[in-house]
């Protein structure tokens, strides 16, 4: 939006909170979009704005190094030679629009997250540890009986 000698970047999103904790995500898309244009303009925008699910304008403070640093690490994962491991769980997967994707991955591997009560964090853990399938973990847990 033109305002004065310059413009503002607002995005809006339905989310009723953005910040930190509840939303990052859109932080970093509107702290993207003022690198994005400091970088074909020359200059930042004047501000940077999300107006919310309950219609407050937020302010958003440019952050160049976390952004540079978050298309770092995006750039990393897209070279990467295979998928990194995130363990699958009902509630988590059951809406997902790339359950289709992992899900039957995890049934093909008996993945240990499969396993009723085994939660996401240990899930990780234990595949960290080597114990990532079913089988493996059901060892590992037998010798330590």
């Amino acid at each position: 939006m033109r305002e004065n000698n310059g413009y503002i970047i607002r995005d809006v999103k339905m989310a009723r909170r953005v910040d930190e904790e509840h939303h990052p995500e859109i932080l970093f898309q509107l702290q993207f979009y003022g690198w994005l244009y400091e970088q074909v303009f020359g200059a930042p925008p004047i501000r940077i704005e999300a107006l919310n699910g309950q219609g407050d304008i937020v302010p958003i403070l440019s952050n160049h190094q976390a952004v540079l640093a978050e298309l770092q690490a995006l750039i990393r994962l897209k070279r990467l030679s295979q998928e990194p491991y995130e363990p699958v769980g009902w509630s988590k997967c059951v809406s997902c629009g790339f359950r289709d994707h992992c899900w039957p991955k995890a049934v093909a591997a008996k993945d240990v997250a499969l396993v009723y009560e085994i939660d996401q964090r240990l899930a990780a853990e234990l595949h960290e540890r080597g114990a990532a399938s079913i089988h493996n973990w059901w060892n590992i847990s037998m010798q330590t009986v």
